[in-house]
């Protein structure tokens, strides 16, 4: 178990979820779980090799895809129209940032959520934004439910989507006419995620969209975080938060002022869209492990859903940031888009001339 006898029951773990993947119903029942169980085998193997007893194995400190970081100062408020809600109380000292309701708007209509069609529902599965001329970007973890790696030609790895895809940018996320049909996906990090956060893995892949003459505006892209930038703005679609949101990191057992929090700032309405604003915490190049250098921390409040969300640089509004994880009470992770854009074509795993096609801001003079 410690050598190839472990390898061996890694790959065939792979094989057998993958088998149960084939059902679009169950693979989205259970791909957390297939996830937690396909990161943590490894580990466990290896220490059973070693000879540790099974009842000496702790479970690994696992990173939520998304957390709350702070648990006062930091609110989600709710996006309705295109205007945010200035009535929520906790709107506090940000009031003044998202007073900017005309610079914002374009912003806010640019984010949409990803949902999957399983019969006649649609189920959310993340969050995305529109980048591109008909592109949106999201997270390699959040296609990871809808759509499988296969070889193409010349060694490149295509994907093919198991599941009818959409992404709705009405603030509820489910308005018809603003519905509009994923294509393909267009490129993405070359590995899958997993169910932990690996700095050295790109969390990012772009859908391309089916033709359609209403599509949102695309917003600039651009660097972040700069020396003066510090405040910044999470859009996304927070959904009902995973057990695992809601585990204090210093006990490993389940905290109520977390759930008392969550349902405080919620309100027990997920599945739409809010903007959480925020602060940087470490910039690029300071996040522990981070040898690629394009991943930066924030303290806004997020959750599952989320996963996707577009982060706003505040000062010189444009797009800054990809969310994609966090820690509870930790904190959140984003990639840098700028710095994805410098890593490529070699750490970046997304080719320059799709890079090319995406709206960036132009260079300051």
């Amino acid at each position: 178990l410690g050598g190839a006898g472990g390898a061996e029951m890694v790959d065939h773990a792979h094989a057998v979820l993958r088998n149960y993947a084939a059902d679009a119903d169950i693979a989205l029942g259970a791909a957390d779980m297939r996830a937690e169980l396909l990161a943590d085998l490894p580990e466990a193997l290896k220490a059973l090799g070693g000879g540790a007893s099974v009842a000496s194995l702790s479970p690994r400190a696992q990173v939520a895809t998304e957390a709350l970081i702070r648990m006062t100062g930091r609110p989600a408020l709710r996006i309705t129209n295109g205007e945010v809600d200035d009535q929520n109380p906790e709107i506090g000292d940000w009031m003044l940032l998202l007073s900017r309701r005309e610079a914002l708007k374009g912003f806010y209509d640019a984010v949409g959520r990803i949902d999957v069609q399983v019969g006649d529902d649609h189920r959310h599965a993340g969050t995305g934004f529109m980048v591109g001329e008909r592109l949106v970007m999201t997270n390699r973890h959040v296609i990871d439910l809808f759509a499988e790696p296969v070889p193409g030609p010349g060694g490149s790895i295509q994907f093919l989507l198991a599941v009818p895809v959409s992404i709705g940018f009405q603030f509820a996320g489910k308005a018809p006419r603003q519905r509009f049909t994923v294509a393909r996906v267009v490129a993405a990090g070359a590995q899958r995620i997993g169910g932990h956060v690996d700095p050295a893995r790109l969390d990012m892949a772009i859908l391309e969209l089916a033709p359609h003459a209403d599509l949102p505006a695309v917003p600039l892209l651009g660097a972040m975080p700069t020396i003066h930038s510090k405040m910044l703005g999470v859009v996304g679609f927070p959904a009902p938060p995973k057990r695992l949101a809601t585990i204090d990191p210093d006990t490993g057992k389940l905290s109520l002022p977390i759930v008392d929090r969550l349902s405080a700032i919620f309100q027990d309405r997920f599945g739409e869209k809010y903007i959480s604003p925020g602060e940087i915490e470490l910039r690029v190049g300071s996040v522990e492990n981070d040898a690629r250098r394009w991943i930066f921390s924030h303290d806004s409040t997020t959750l599952q859903g989320n996963s996707g969300s577009a982060v706003i640089d505040f000062e010189s509004l444009h797009i800054a940031g990809l969310h994609f994880g966090g820690a509870p009470l930790r904190q959140n992770l984003a990639h840098s888009i700028d710095a994805v854009r410098a890593a490529a074509p070699g750490g970046g795993m997304i080719a320059p001339e799709m890079l090319d096609r995406l709206n960036w801001r132009p260079p300051a003079p």
